[in-house]
């Protein structure tokens, strides 16, 4: 292999993928190659050449997908994390401006059955609505 310089020990059933290449690469070699001095001819050169290169450039496009498919789930986690927090934040919010602007607001009620709690629950959704469009410049 180019890779190295110096052969590998041989083979005798390869069993993993860099093993099976190399293996296949070493018998098409011999295979057209051996003893008929064919990569001499600078066209055969080219083109053994233009194939090797072709297939590095597949394999690193291959490992740049991989590397692109991973920031992107580890960016979608950030993302649910961040709209998380953001939820977080503004029912901590809403429920502040609730306490502050309703005289006798208990937050540990909102979410009980019946009394005033319906109407809390409607001006506490309606506060983080209005809250959920606003931009801090």
């Amino acid at each position: 292999m180019e890779f190295f310089s110096q052969s590998l020990e041989p083979i005798n059933h390869p069993e993993i993928m860099s093993e099976k290449v190399h293996s296949a690469r070493q018998a098409a070699f011999k295979f057209i190659f051996d003893n008929n001095n064919l990569m001499e001819n600078h066209k055969v050169y080219q083109a053994v050449k233009e194939i090797t290169e072709t297939y590095r450039r597949i394999i690193s496009k291959t490992i740049d997908l991989e590397d692109l498919e991973h920031q992107k789930k580890e960016q979608t986690r950030r993302l649910l994390e961040a709209e998380a927090n953001l939820k977080s934040s503004l029912l901590r919010a809403s429920t502040t401006i609730m306490a502050i602007a309703e005289t006798g607001f208990n937050p540990e009620q909102i979410y009980m059955e019946g009394g005033g709690n319906q109407q809390n629950r409607l001006q506490m959704a309606e506060i983080m609505r209005l809250y959920s469009g606003y931009t801090i410049d």
